[in-house]
């Protein structure tokens, strides 16, 4: 279908940046917001692979991942395939942001809200060419009002589902060799990135204590619910108020959180609010009316909030997958309440699927033996251990590591950027070139 286009000619751009700072003068971005930036393949020029140049800002897909996952609905599509931002509709959660494979979503601190390319709406009236293709001095970015997308399979630029509106052009994907043979020089590359728990918290901490303190009060109501008692309310709501309260510190708008409801037909965080506020509201009535009904309807509202949280980290591109993660939230709740309700085979079930996972996600350091610790010895305890204090210390230590672990998972976040996938096609094609070399060599 015939839409809106750039063109981009790998063979002819030479990642000098002009298309970028044209949009920066063009649209007045701040000084740490680039619309369109320049992400280079085998940046350190190693001689085995070629250089290419993607000048890549949003590509106004024909299947975006970020208007269906923005809770707010501040994402639309224009009929001519403009894939439009409304700024005054945005509560800047930044999630976009996480789910868009070309990281053109970006964050203004100081307006709170989420920008991005709008394809210079004024010079297109005006019936020119967007800033950033007017200003490209060698022709290798086009536009079209009305063109094809194509994109052939190129190292840095995957196939994503999205369909971006954009044709990539390559006469050759292969660098001609020299007259001579050149040693392989078996280069160490490296895609690994590791940040230290409490600097992945720093920024999502009120995502972390939120959906710790969700899954915490879902295992609250459904032990209540099984041992038939009900939570006692006033400490139940004030858990509750506090919790939704504080996810509100994530936002860049905070008193446009009631937007955040606006997309439940596509959108798990709009799904996950509006599924914990019912558990929430349902599990206080509980408490002052205990029906059997509605003791069912608040545990099926709490455990569909809790599935919706995980499905808000289940994004594509992601370097460790949400589902079989040890820190899904889903897991740990089945998990705890196995323990409380002293359901021995569902708690063996758990406690080992949940540290095979935990294992093979690659952690170590004493942090690693507390958690396994966590997982295995300290649930048997609680069935050896009489004192009501001792039982107490056992269950404080549990919270204790299933924390930790939930940090971890905020730690780990790597999502799809065109900077990281390039970097991993590198890593792909050196060691595609060490087989090749050492099978010559045998």
């Amino acid at each position: 279908m015939s839409r809106v286009v750039f063109t981009l000619d790998l063979d002819r751009c030479t990642g000098c940046s002009a298309c970028a700072v044209a949009c920066r003068n063009e649209n007045e971005t701040g000084p740490d917001i680039d619309w369109r930036t320049i992400t280079t393949f085998n940046s350190m020029r190693l001689p085995e692979f070629g250089v290419l140049h993607f000048a890549l800002s949003c590509n106004h897909c024909e299947n975006p991942s970020c208007q269906p996952g923005c809770p707010a609905a501040a994402y639309t599509i224009d009929p001519d395939g403009v894939v439009t931002l409304n700024v005054d509709h945005c509560i800047g959660c930044q999630y976009c942001s996480w789910v868009c494979p070309y990281e053109a979503p970006q964050f203004n601190m100081s307006l709170g809200t989420m920008e991005k390319c709008t394809l210079c709406p004024d010079r297109r009236g005006q019936g020119r060419d967007p800033a950033c293709v007017t200003s490209c001095p060698v022709g290798a970015l086009g536009f079209e009002e009305l063109g094809e997308p194509e994109i052939p399979a190129l190292p840095g630029f995957p196939d994503t589902g999205t369909r971006p509106g954009i044709r990539i052009s390559k006469r050759s994907l292969t660098v001609d060799a020299p007259g001579m043979t050149i040693a392989h020089s078996r280069h160490q590359i490296s895609t690994s990135e590791t940040t230290p728990v409490l600097e992945g918290l720093r920024a999502e901490w009120p995502l972390w204590l939120f959906t710790s303190v969700a899954t915490c009060m879902v295992v609250w109501f459904a032990v209540a619910l099984i041992e038939g008692v009900s939570v006692l309310v006033v400490p139940f709501a004030a858990v509750g108020f506090a919790a939704m309260l504080i996810s509100a510190f994530h936002l860049g708008k905070p008193k446009r959180m009631y937007r955040a409801v606006f997309n439940f037909k596509t959108s798990w965080i709009s799904r996950e609010i509006i599924f914990f506020s019912a558990f929430f509201l349902l599990a206080c009535v509980h408490g002052l009316w205990p029906h059997v009904t509605v003791g069912k309807m608040t545990l099926v509202c709490g455990l569909l909030a809790l599935f919706s949280i995980d499905m808000v980290y289940s994004v594509r591109g992601q370097d460790v997958p949400m589902f079989g993660h040890s820190a899904m939230t889903l897991l740990s709740a089945s998990f705890l309440i196995a323990l409380l309700t002293h359901s021995a085979l569902l708690l063996v079930i758990f406690g080992l699927f949940r540290t095979a996972t935990y294992l093979s996600r690659g952690r170590r350091g004493p942090w690693m033996l507390f958690r396994i610790i966590g997982l295995v010895i300290l649930p048997a305890l609680l069935w050896v251990v009489d004192s009501t204090s001792g039982q107490a210390v056992v269950i404080v230590l549990i919270a204790i590591a299933e924390l930790r672990d939930r940090a971890e998972l905020y730690a780990e976040l790597r999502f799809l950027t065109p900077g990281r996938q390039v970097d991993r096609d590198l890593v792909v094609a050196n060691r595609g070139l060490d087989i090749l070399v050492n099978n010559k060599s045998q």
